[in-house]
């Protein structure tokens, strides 16, 4: 997910037609969210929700981690976030003989609160509209804002920013510049991280999990998806590396918990890290993403967690040493599965179709010719490019997978192989296939890697659509 959409999803509890979406807080006025939560029913002062120049949630919630949301519960830094979130965290610290994911975790007192390795909470401290920036930036560089983003030209763009920046000495703090709005308005986010975020509690994984991937992306759920952990600081209060002279991070604003329980009716809403939305793709765009990216994931992923079941039944030290990969695995193929399921059933694409064409009579009336194309032009970029992104997707999870490299094929000489109308081309990528041995660095025995790939390779060819490979 993208790590720096600083967002908000409220809803209403009661209503059958909840006001579901995403909503940038830096932009609640001009977005109209400021009516919409009012008029949901949130009575605190607007000021109190995203505050820049003074307390506010925006205070009491970070991203935790690499991409998830945690809240402050307490005065002394304590964080609570969802069991999967701090799932690759756990298991980074547990091991068979102390095995915290599968039989839990609770600390008596602070002194028995585990470091966990790699891990941070971060703070949103600023965001500034950039877009102007940007512009100048990329018209004096002779490229458009959409190359500059893509090219990875925001980021030493960012840290420039960042040094003339009033927060340039602020301790643990970054800068970096994000698109947003298909690259059309750009923001200067600053962060805060802290290094030093040790465990306090973790429930066992048959009740952190219970129900497994069954119930994953399934409302309502039945297990208690939490975890808590507690941010540490220097005796300044500002981030610092893992230290035994640390202290628990003191913060004035932070999110009680209530042991009233809830009402029917009661207000509701979201506020953290939830990633990035699609709900604005053609229905040409949207098909490709559900065909031609999410449906090889799936395919080739339900074969690899299949195999994934079979390793981990080997052992207990085989199960600890895949459960991480297997549990982001599940979690990714429900996701997409059931997204397409989703939109099948909804027959999202087909309600696009006609609003399309809605859009269509405004711009042939509009007397903006970029109007008139825009869907077709779009319609005609997707068919293009919906085999070659479909194959590298499908090759990129069987062939060539995450973490592990083929030797000596990387996927993109392997596709131009395949596509080749030359004999020995084709012969040859035959013939790459064949030998290919997955070869994980730092490890002696490949027995696995072979076992992976005659499990995966097998999906290739069944679900390419590059016709030399089935030649």
């Amino acid at each position: 997910m993208k790590k720096l959409l600083f967002s908000l999803l409220a809803f209403l509890a009661l209503t059958a037609q909840a006001d579901g979406g995403m909503w940038f807080l830096k932009l609640m006025e001009q977005q109209h969210l400021a009516d919409s939560l009012k008029k949901a029913g949130l009575k605190m002062p607007l000021d109190q929700l995203y505050n820049e120049n003074g307390p506010s949630l925006r205070d009491a919630i970070g991203q935790f981690g690499r991409g998830c949301t945690g809240e402050v519960i307490s005065p002394d830094g304590l964080v609570l976030t969802n069991n999967h979130c701090g799932y690759s965290y756990v298991h980074g610290i547990s091991t068979t003989q102390r095995n915290y994911l599968r039989d839990g975790y609770y600390a008596k007192s602070r002194a028995e609160e585990l470091p966990v390795k790699d891990l941070t909470f971060t703070f949103i401290i600023a965001i500034e509209d950039v877009t102007e920036a940007v512009e100048a930036a990329a018209k004096a560089a002779g490229i458009d804002t959409y190359t500059m983003q893509s090219q990875g030209f925001l980021k030493p763009f960012g840290e420039k920013l960042f040094k003339a920046s009033k927060y340039s000495t602020m301790p643990g703090a970054r800068g970096s510049v994000v698109a947003f709005f298909s690259a059309n308005r750009f923001y200067f986010f600053v962060e805060q991280t802290y290094k030093d975020v040790r465990l306090v509690v973790n429930p066992p994984l048959n009740i952190a999990q219970f129900g497994g991937n069954q119930d994953n992306w399934v409302y309502p759920r039945h297990n208690p998806d939490f975890a808590i952990f507690r941010i540490y600081a220097d005796k300044k209060g500002q981030p610092a590396a893992y230290s035994a002279k640390n202290v628990p991070l003191k913060r004035e604003t932070y999110l009680p918990i209530s042991l009233k329980g809830i009402n029917e009716g009661d207000y509701t809403m979201i506020m953290g890290f939830p990633g990035h939305t699609q709900r604005f793709l053609t229905s040409d765009a949207l098909s490709h993403l559900m065909n031609d990216t999410y449906r090889p994931v799936v395919e080739a992923g339900r074969a690899e967690l299949a195999f994934n079941a079979s390793e981990m039944a080997r052992s207990e030290a085989e199960k600890l040493a895949l459960q991480d990969e297997d549990m982001s695995l599940n979690n990714l193929v429900k996701n997409y599965g059931g997204a397409i399921e989703s939109v099948r059933k909804n027959k999202l694409i087909e309600t696009l179709r006609k609003e399309e064409k809605a859009f269509q009579a405004f711009a042939e009336k509009s007397g903006n010719p970029a109007y008139k194309t825009v869907v077709s032009d779009i319609a005609k970029l997707m068919k293009e490019y919906s085999d070659t992104v479909h194959d590298a997707t499908l090759i990129t999870r069987t062939i060539i997978t995450d973490g592990i490299f083929v030797h000596p094929l990387d996927a993109a000489n392997f596709l131009r192989l395949m596509r080749s109308g030359k004999p020995e081309d084709k012969a040859d990528a035959a013939e790459r296939l064949r030998a290919a041995l997955y070869i994980t660095p730092g490890k002696s025995d490949f027995s696995q890697d072979q076992r992976r790939y005659a499990a995966l390779a097998p999906v290739w060819e069944k679900n390419c659509r590059l016709q030399s490979s089935k030649a």
